[in-house]
């Protein structure tokens, strides 16, 4: 934690957002919140939001506090709601246990509070003070955040790479067919990296892939290397097929390693052969909801010219694409609100050039790969002409690959603008996280 003066109210507020995370991952749709009790620079209550239904941090801190609670500062993360949900309103509680002071880190944008929790605590004669440490409160709930105001999922997109941009080879047996059921997975986080990848997998609601990645690779598409059950809730996980041809195996893990209450959704296309009819009923009785949507093909000349254009190898092919844009939206009448995607070449490029995600995680490993046969992450997002030369900083520009350092980067005039990098070490490997 970050050293603030000893007292302050950013110093109090620190705290409520460090209690906030150890729910990290369980409280959705709700944020994470925590808050504090302070009485003569006491700590007399604390307590975090565990779960959606349980009660909410303030009054978890007020529990503790008890009657101590009177005359004394709540410290809160997120502005306390003043609405009836599955849990009362919390302003009442903090009214009757007689709190003097209130300091929030933000505001709360769901419209059924918006600022009118502040209002009912000021015409009780609360002071009201908030704005405090809110960058950092902003980004700790920034599925909450996104999801409340637009009614649409979270959506981050990590693709694993080696140094020099490549995720994959093709298989030597089947090169120039560009089929990418023919490519052969390639294998390079550390474990220390699995872990990150799986706690990223653990904040979000859902993980999305391709059928291809399912019939090549096999996932699970759980979450194994970090705890998913925490203050007795299990983590409730989401797996999403995009599969236009339901090509998805019946015998694949997703099924196997499924918990009974987890959901799989696959997204197909509403051309149904005969062979296609028997492969929907086969799948719903594994369990899984199959939803029809429309193609889009807004880009799918783009990158079919490209392809011809820029790799030998692969054969001239119509690439059709489902409309993930209208996917989001079904998946937030689901009830999720994050999705985390875990993609290959086709996906990774159809989501840039859509701009349909909200935060990109490139996971780079220590590897150089060379170019003979291999899979290069962005080659579906060049706009050729490369012609100047950019260092990596804090408004990160890129259009092709990473070339073999971290420093410098190729771009050109026709730039995919990221911004806010993060750089996270695990091990060898190195995560820089953007958001869009």
């Amino acid at each position: 934690m970050a050293k603030y003066a000893k007292y302050s109210d950013e110093y109090y507020i620190a705290k409520t957002l460090n209690l906030a995370k150890k729910a990290a991952g369980f409280t959705s749709p709700n944020p994470m919140v925590g808050s504090v009790i302070v009485k003569n620079n006491e700590i007399i209550g604390f307590g975090y939001h565990k779960k959606a239904g349980e009660p909410h941090a303030e009054i978890n801190a007020l529990k503790m506090a008890g009657n101590n609670a009177k005359g004394a500062t709540l410290y809160v993360s997120l502005e306390p709601c003043s609405h009836f949900g599955k849990t009362p309103p919390c302003v009442e509680s903090i009214k009757q246990y007689g709190i003097k002071r209130v300091v929030a880190a933000i505001k709360d944008p769901n419209p059924s509070v918006s600022g009118s929790g502040f209002k009912y605590l000021e015409s009780n004669g609360i002071e009201i003070k908030y704005g405090i440490l809110e960058g950092k409160a902003k980004k700790l709930n920034e599925i909450f955040l996104k999801n409340i105001t637009s009614n649409l999922p979270f959506i981050t997109i990590k693709i694993a790479i080696s140094l020099d941009g490549k995720i994959g080879f093709l298989n030597k047996n089947t090169a120039g067919s560009g089929d990418a059921s023919e490519n052969t997975p390639l294998y390079m986080s550390s474990e220390k990296s699995l872990k990150y990848t799986h706690n990223l997998r653990l904040l979000h609601d859902a993980i999305m892939v391709s059928a291809n990645t399912v019939a090549i690779d096999n996932p699970k598409l759980n979450i194994r290397y970090v705890k998913n059950n925490r203050n007795g809730a299990k983590k409730k996980f989401t797996r999403i097929i995009l599969d236009s041809n339901l090509i998805t195996p019946l015998d694949s893990n997703l099924f196997l390693f499924k918990d009974p209450t987890d959901k799989v959704i696959i997204f197909t296309s509403f051309e149904y052969s005969r062979e296609k009819l028997k492969r929907k009923k086969m799948l719903e009785q594994k369990g899984a909801i199959i939803k029809e949507v429309y193609y889009n093909n807004k880009y799918g000349n783009y990158l079919e010219n490209y392809l011809i254009a820029g790799n030998n190898f692969i054969k001239k092919k119509q690439y059709r694409y489902l409309d993930i844009a209208e996917i989001f939206k079904i998946c937030a009448e689901y009830g999720i609100t994050s999705i985390l995607i875990e993609s290959g070449q086709h996906l990774f490029a159809y989501i840039i050039l859509n701009n349909l995600y909200d935060k990109l995680v490139l996971n780079i490993t220590p590897y150089i790969i060379g170019n003979a046969g291999t899979i290069d992450a962005f080659d579906l997002i060049n706009f050729a002409n490369l012609n100047k030369l950019n260092k990596l900083n804090n408004n990160f520009q890129f259009t092709n690959a990473v070339k073999k350092s971290l420093d410098d980067l190729y771009a050109d005039n026709q730039l995919i603008k990221l911004k806010n990098l993060d750089i996270k070490k695990t091990g060898d490997d190195v995560f820089l996280i953007y958001y869009h």
